[in-house]
């Protein structure tokens, strides 16, 4: 159809009307977009490159974080042992103090009748230094390693001493039993045991009181100089500094991660609230204090 010259496309109703019909151009124009952009011979030597540092850089993290740990259990471990080496000490020393005060027995009571056997069984803890080996690696001996030295050697004494008590004590028991009667005075025992086996009890008395007394300290300080040089040396890896502001954020420091003593032991353990000993042993610890003060004295100056 034909208006004025004009050629008009007819529209079907329903019939989606064609560009011609809505005066548009019958070619649809392209339009291309994105940026072309220029590979430089230096993307295939710096990419896989930085890959493969990235790569490294991730392993290096994860073996550190690795170490890291491990080190904190094996240093938690060795201070587990001082610690149940500690334990047993304190039950030595209130079984040895109730040893000491048992019914029927006045201060006055002859030392070598304290000596009782004990039949406790001490837990197998013996120090692994291979534990905390990493505290070498900077070459040198660190100090602590002294108070661990001096508590093991304390330790392995008592035990033995121990021992030797209950061996002796339940051999003085069977000789009196053998030759002594029912309700016999502790001046008749001492004639039937004689007068080696006396002096050996004493000796014995003597050297458990002295134990007793003195050996808490070196067992506190093997355990807090050798948690002191651990804490030293993990706040010195990178690993603790890096995440230094994280954990006191989260409150995870490093005396988080060691294990602690308690500043008392239970109830009960404590060194004041042991019965006191008789006071014939107590004047031999005394008088074994005073001279190893005074020896002490004199080598120093």
């Amino acid at each position: 159809m034909s208006l004025l010259g004009t050629h008009v496309p007819l529209y079907q109703p329903g019939a989606t009307p064609s560009r011609a019909f809505l005066g548009l151009p019958k070619n649809r124009p392209q339009i291309k977009l994105g940026v072309r952009m220029a590979t430089s011979p230096w993307t295939y030597v710096i990419g896989p490159f930085f890959g493969t540092l990235l790569a490294f850089a991730l392993a290096r993290m994860y073996d550190a974080n690795r170490h890291f740990y491990e080190r904190i259990t094996a240093a938690n471990l060795a201070l587990l042992t001082l610690k149940n080496q500690y334990n047993d000490f304190a039950l030595f020393r209130l079984s040895f103090a109730e040893d000491c005060k048992r019914i029927g027995l006045s201060g006055q009571a002859p030392i070598w009748a304290l000596v009782r056997p004990n039949f406790m069984r001490y837990g197998d803890y013996e120090f692994d230094y291979k534990e905390v080996a990493f505290l070498f690696e900077h070459g040198g001996r660190p100090p602590a390693f002294d108070d661990v030295e001096h508590a093991q050697m304390a330790h392995h004494d008592l035990i033995k001493m121990d021992a030797h008590r209950t061996a002796t004590a339940r051999e003085t028991q069977r000789m009196v039993a053998k030759e002594g009667k029912v309700g016999d005075s502790l001046d008749v025992a001492e004639g039937i045991i004689g007068k080696a086996l006396v002096a050996e009890l004493d000796m014995l008395a003597a050297g458990l009181a002295w134990r007793a007394t003195v050996n808490e300290q070196v067992y506190l300080d093997a355990f807090n100089s050798l948690r002191s040089a651990l804490r030293e040396h993990i706040m010195q890896t990178w690993r603790y500094r890096v995440g230094y502001l994280w954990r006191m954020r989260h409150d995870a420091t490093v005396e988080d991660m060691l294990l602690q003593l308690r500043p008392r032991l239970q109830p009960g353990y404590n060194a004041d609230e042991l019965p006191a000993f008789p006071e014939k042993l107590q004047a031999t610890v005394d008088k074994t204090l005073t001279e190893r003060r005074a020896h002490k004295a004199r080598t120093n100056n």
